[in-house]
């Protein structure tokens, strides 16, 4: 790992997210999750491209936000993705998850999957066909500080590409489908774990 990712990002991710074939992919010996240790802007985003779909009921996390990563302690938002399809937005609060939106979408092996908060507007993304867009929205304002980005892996089908995310360029929503250019560089879990610019939900036309 690059010194900047870091373990416990909650206690349900104890082990640390593995690279296998310049790949992200939970580690054999249970629920993995790391963060990047580096805090982005209020305004934020994180996806990543879903090579393999996690187990049918078996979930893939991607936490923006994140306060006071660890076991117990963990705040902040995320967008969870299972393989059948089953998509929620969840807030933590002391390492405990609340749903605050229900999302309407599907899942394919090869889309993308992301979030980002801007205010108190909460949003989930899907790229599928070739475009991202929205697939449902909430206002929350309970964490409105920068953060740190990260993911949770609870399944060892699911593979991962092209992880990445950051400070978006610009603090007002549009009426664009997608939020607007990621003012930082993507992280992506290559085989050097460095970051890399990839395509996000921010890069995309409205």
């Amino acid at each position: 790992h690059n010194a900047n990712w870091t373990s416990g990002i909650g206690a349900s991710g104890t082990f640390n997210c593995i690279i296998a074939t310049n790949q992200v992919r939970n580690s054999l010996s249970g629920n993995s999750g790391n963060y990047w240790n580096v805090s982005y802007g209020a305004a934020s985003e994180v996806y990543i491209t879903f090579s393999a779909l996690p187990a049918s009921t078996a979930a893939v996390r991607l936490h923006y936000r994140i306060a006071n990563p660890g076991a117990g302690t963990l705040d902040g938002y995320n967008i969870r993705v299972r393989g059948d399809g089953a998509c929620t937005l969840a807030r933590y609060d002391n390492d405990v998850a609340t749903t605050i939106k229900t999302l309407t979408t599907g899942a394919t092996a090869g889309d993308k999957f992301g979030a980002e908060g801007i205010g108190s507007t909460q949003t989930g993304y899907r790229y599928t066909g070739g475009a991202w867009g929205s697939i449902g929205t909430v206002t929350d304002s309970t964490y409105s500080a920068a953060g740190y980005i990260g993911i949770a892996i609870y399944s060892e089908n699911f593979r991962g590409d092209d992880f990445g995310g950051g400070t978006v360029a610009g603090s007002s929503v549009s009426a664009s489908v997608s939020p607007s250019a990621s003012a930082s560089a993507s992280v992506s879990p290559s085989a050097s774990v460095s970051p890399s610019a990839s395509v996000s939900p921010s890069a995309s036309a409205s």
